[in-house]
């Protein structure tokens, strides 16, 4: 599995931590934080990962700024992806059995490494349960 992600400024030593985590359990990462002024750049960041998720050039994203919140707005503008905020393990869960959430937003200064780490971890590891949750991701997928 490989990973596309990116932060801005007040998320790099999160971000840099769950790249050494992944690294260290055999995933691929390519880090698309931008290199010009990273203080202005969540929404750019947003768009590189979302555009290789969506290419398929990786097969999740995970994005970090502050609160995760302007990372996630911007994302979830992109057709066809499925962005999630999460600041707790249940969340984490949620959001790929019911939701089939392809990107991870999180928070840098909402949570800590070792939590951040843990959501991570059940991200990768929970699977779509799909069935009656189908049709909802399909709604969620029609434009307005």
């Amino acid at each position: 599995m490989k990973f596309s992600i990116a932060s801005d400024h007040a998320a790099c030593d999160l971000k840099n931590h769950l790249i050494e985590f992944l690294t260290h359990q055999g995933y691929k990462v390519h880090d698309c934080t931008p290199d010009v002024n990273p203080a202005d750049s969540y929404s750019e960041a947003a768009d590189r990962v979302c555009a290789n998720v969506l290419s398929k050039e990786c097969d999740k994203g995970i994005l970090l700024c502050g609160t995760g919140q302007g990372t996630a707005i911007r994302a979830n503008r992109h057709f066809g992806i499925r962005a999630a905020l999460v600041t707790n393990d249940y969340m984490a869960e949620m959001a790929r059995s019911h939701n089939d959430a392809n990107v991870l937003v999180l928070g840098a200064r909402l949570t800590t490494a070792t939590l951040a780490t843990r959501m991570l971890e059940l991200f990768i590891k929970t699977p779509f349960e799909a069935g009656r949750h189908t049709p909802r991701i399909e709604r969620l997928e029609q434009l307005l």
